[in-house]
């Protein structure tokens, strides 16, 4: 690990995030706390046709000062209904960057699970407390969607109100999100 520059302030900031998101086809709730190095992920997502609950125990180390990534890896786990459960890997690299508007957030997800991506990129807004976010995501199994999404800070609390389009599925969603990092 001494290759690695860590960041011992990056790698302290434990938190919460959750996530609420339903449209007139699909809810989905998601779920991650970290702790030190170690965070914990789940998701479960109800949708036509089906459903399936995703979960993962990962290890952080950041590299760079400049200009910090973070980086997550480690098991992940996919049940989908009736089938059987699905074992893999998951990598995430992300980078926060403040800004003098507001912040940047970029985040990269990939799965061994069916071969699974997400990307995301958040622009947010001091003033007002407003982040637009896009969001592309799929996997092998034929699942394919983008999105876009603007959210809004309630004052004096971690909550974010959120209003949203999917590209693919072509509908409207909104929720909500607590993120305490």
């Amino acid at each position: 690990m001494s290759a690695f520059a860590l960041l011992p302030s990056a790698a302290m900031s434990d938190g919460l995030f959750a996530q609420l998101d339903a449209s007139r086809t699909t809810t989905t709730g998601v779920l991650s706390v970290e702790r030190g190095n170690l965070s914990y992920a789940t998701s479960l997502s109800g949708y036509t046709g089906g459903a399936d609950l995703n979960a993962s125990l990962t290890y952080k180390f950041v590299l760079g000062e400049a200009a910090p990534v973070t980086f997550r890896i480690g098991p992940a786990f996919q049940y989908e209904g009736l089938a059987t459960p699905k074992f893999g890997v998951r990598v995430i690299a992300e980078h926060y960057r403040p800004t003098t508007f507001g912040h940047v957030f970029l985040l990269g997800e990939f799965t061994s699970i069916d071969t699974g991506y997400f990307g995301l990129l958040t622009v947010g807004f001091n003033e007002p407390d407003i982040d637009f976010e896009f969001t592309v995501q799929g996997d092998d199994d034929g699942y394919f969607d983008q999105s876009i999404a603007a959210t809004y800070g309630l004052p004096n609390n971690a909550t974010r109100l959120r209003l949203g389009y999917r590209f693919q599925s072509r509908e409207v969603f909104a929720g909500v999100s607590l993120n305490t990092f």
